[in-house]
């Protein structure tokens, strides 16, 4: 259940692995179509984008002040797109 704040679907279900997509596409560019290189870059940075999103989701269902729910999905973005996206992008 995505509203239960006791379980985050971005790190608590199988949905963390597309956090690496980009890092799994990247690993097999030499051997695959760069269109599936591509989609596994949209599949990670979707995932980054819904971490976000669920974090600003659920501080609101919660009743956090808007300032709170402004920082935690920004906070939550910016970790995301640099550790699932950024930086692997670069170091892979």
């Amino acid at each position: 259940d995505f509203s239960d704040p006791s379980v985050d679907p971005m790190k608590d279900t199988v949905l963390r692995y597309l956090g690496y997509a980009n890092e799994f596409g990247e690993s097999f560019r030499p051997i695959i179509k760069w269109q599936y290189v591509w989609a596994s870059w949209v599949a990670a940075s979707g995932y980054a984008l819904s971490d976000m999103y669920h974090k600003k989701w659920l501080h609101e269902q919660l009743g956090a002040p808007m300032q709170q729910v402004h920082s935690a999905a920004l906070k939550t973005g910016l970790f995301q797109f640099l550790a699932s996206v950024i930086i692997p992008g670069l170091l892979v």
